[in-house]
């Protein structure tokens, strides 16, 4: 993956654990560092299209707003999977 316009990234603390990345033009969230931790996730929609990338699962189940309906047969979480779903892909 490369990254260009690095200069229009801004991070803000949200925790003692975690920062979140935004543009600085538009104020889109594009990753979420969980520091100490080795990960990164990047916002799915921050890449160029296509983008090649396939859902493997659902977390954060537990804090589904109600109107939302997930009915399709990927594992779901209540919280996160903490690792590898299939092999090569982890949320």
């Amino acid at each position: 993956m490369d990254l260009t316009g690095a200069d229009a990234i801004t991070w803000y603390q949200s925790s003692a654990e975690a920062r979140r990345g935004f543009c600085k033009h538009c104020g889109s969230q594009l990753f979420w560092d969980l520091e100490d931790s080795g990960r990164m996730a990047v916002a799915a929609g921050t890449f160029d299209q296509p983008s090649g990338l396939r859902t493997v699962g659902h977390i954060y189940m537990d804090d589904k707003p109600d109107y939302y309906e997930i009915n399709d047969d990927l594992p779901k979480f209540p919280g996160t999977s903490d690792g590898d779903i299939d092999g090569d892909q982890s949320l």
